[in-house]
């Protein structure tokens, strides 16, 4: 019997994979996506499936529900826990509105839904090319503490947004 592979011989860096036990030498070696692969193929397909979802759905004609394109009748559900338990708007209220708005070409009924919707819509965009570009270039150990701000950064503009919202409107 063979010893068992050492650490470097159950890691492959260039594909972010990681195998988390040592199996013996005659069996192939099972390797696992590490967290971080996950975290980046998991936010690869939530963009794609907001981006997707801007084109297939569209704004009722009051401009309070979505719907599916082709489906006139049809109104998804209201989303927002905020709205539906209190009656006030949260933050990322009109988002989905604002993004689907902007898929049709429509930037000035995007910039009524939600004043900053185009600036989230510009980060789900870009997502894809980073994840991507995450996925192949994942050898480095070290994670770039820029995307964390960045999210941070999305955060504090939506709620910055929200209560000067509401303070123009006391106005």
């Amino acid at each position: 019997m063979s010893d068992p592979p050492n650490q470097a011989d159950c890691v492959d860096p260039a594909l972010g994979l990681v195998q988390l036990t040592p199996v013996p030498s005659d069996e192939p070696a099972r390797l696992i996506p590490t967290e971080r692969v996950r975290r980046h193929r998991f936010m690869l397909w939530l963009s794609l499936g907001v981006i997707a979802a801007a084109f297939a759905l569209r704004v009722d004609a009051d401009g309070l529900g979505v719907g599916p394109q082709g489906m006139p009748g049809a109104r998804l559900p209201e989303l927002c826990g905020s709205r539906l338990m209190l009656g006030a708007e949260c933050p990322g209220c009109g988002l989905t509105r604002s993004f689907i708005a902007l898929a049709h070409g429509d930037l000035h009924g995007s910039l009524a839904y939600h004043r900053v919707g185009w600036v989230l819509a510009l980060a789900v965009l870009l997502q894809p090319p980073y994840r991507l570009l995450s996925l192949r270039y994942e050898a480095s150990d070290a994670e770039p503490t820029w995307p964390s701000w960045f999210g941070w950064g999305l955060i504090g503009l939506l709620i910055g947004n929200w209560l000067v919202g509401d303070w123009l409107a006391s106005l």
